[in-house]
């Protein structure tokens, strides 16, 4: 079992009354709750900061990491939850970017440097960014209190970003060991069925139309294609198996969970490093493939793919326009966002074909 821990922080120098509990300034501008003899369980801390905040004219910090995995930070002025980040459901994050200014920084300048801190996948290593950003210390261990208090000392500063931000370099563009490059952009969009079908084409298979102003007159002109080696290649549609929308027996993934954060079971047709292994996907991302190097290759379906190992260890990081529709021998298709359901011509709308490119280390 990871760490589990919750601490609540007031944005002030001033010190705080006695019957509010006992708060100790460990940190420049800050003062923080000493835990309790009795631990609380954090929805009972909620509710007692939300009424600590109505009492006290200052930023008051909510904090709770739990197993390890997952991390809420809320801040409460006058009672209310004015801002959150919350990396197991990321829809529910509010107000993140008013965090700065309510805390100290200036009106400009910090915002991007928190957009890039939340982005971190890894609650662990997020905390100690968080910390290193807000200048005060978010986990509070008992035994550290008691032995060894000035650990709890926390200074805004930037060393740990740097650092964070150099490794992410890493992941991405001509340095990462894998790497991603357009080769070719086609007008027109894809679809799995026709409309009004109980069935869909077979993996890898798709209708293709809509891919000019007069391919509306003749319903899109669909026709079907594969997606075969960076290629779409035209094939009879008679020929083309069909599966049921509920049908999985091909799936080389088995999804234990799948809210918000995905939990993966690999089967026995994964690459062998993989098989039998259970991985948790970053935020927001789903497995979509396995690579010719036998790492797999996990996609948010809007704009990225991530390359992982066997570990879940994240090794690269590609931005890429559009959905990934299909892989095939390190090839990827992707497809704007009105492919698969609306059946009209859209100006400007696309696909596009990348090809994954390896450094020497790979």
């Amino acid at each position: 079992m990871g760490t589990t821990l919750s601490s609540v922080s007031i944005f002030t120098r001033e010190s705080i009354d006695a019957s509010y509990g006992i708060f100790r300034s460990f940190s420049k501008d800050w003062q923080t709750l000493l835990p309790s003899i009795e631990p609380k369980d954090f929805m009972t801390l909620q509710r007692e900061t939300r009424k600590l905040s109505k009492n006290i004219s200052a930023p008051v910090l909510l904090f709770g990491m739990f197993d390890s995995d997952e991390i809420l930070l809320e801040l409460y002025i006058a009672g209310k939850c004015v801002s959150r980040i919350d990396t197991y459901d990321s829809e529910k994050n509010k107000g993140v970017f008013n965090i700065p200014s309510l805390l100290g920084y200036p009106e400009s300048g910090f915002k991007r440097r928190l957009s890039n801190i939340i982005s971190c996948s890894d609650a662990e290593l997020l905390t100690e960014l968080l910390e290193e950003y807000l200048g005060v210390s978010l986990l509070i261990f008992p035994e550290v209190l008691k032995e060894n208090p000035e650990l709890l000392r926390k200074i805004r500063g930037e060393e740990k970003y740097n650092a964070y931000q150099a490794e992410e370099k890493k992941l991405r563009g001509k340095n990462a060991n894998v790497r991603i490059k357009l080769m070719e952009t086609i007008p027109g969009k894809l679809f799995r069925k026709r409309f009004f079908d109980t069935s869909q084409l077979a993996p890898s298979y798709f209708l293709f139309g809509f891919d000019s102003p007069e391919s509306q007159l003749f319903k899109g002109n669909l026709r079907t294609v594969w997606f075969n080696r960076g290629r779409l290649e035209p094939v009879e549609e008679s020929d083309i198996p069909r599966v049921s929308f509920t049908d999985q027996t091909d799936e080389i993934f088995k999804f234990a969970e799948s809210y918000p954060r995905v939990r993966v079971i690999m089967s026995d047709s994964s690459p062998i490093s993989f098989r039998g292994k259970q991985l948790y996907m970053p935020q927001g991302y789903f497995p979509f493939a396995f690579n010719s190097q036998g790492q797999l290759l996990i996609s948010n379906f809007k704009n990225g793919i991530m390359v992982m190992d066997s570990e879940g260890k994240v090794i690269a990081k590609c931005s890429m326009k559009g959905c990934p529709m299909a892989y095939s021998d390190d090839y990827i298709l992707t497809s704007g966002n009105t492919s698969e359901y609306a059946y009209i011509y859209v100006p400007g709308e696309c696909l596009r074909i990348y090809r994954l490119e390896y450094g020497e280390s790979t």
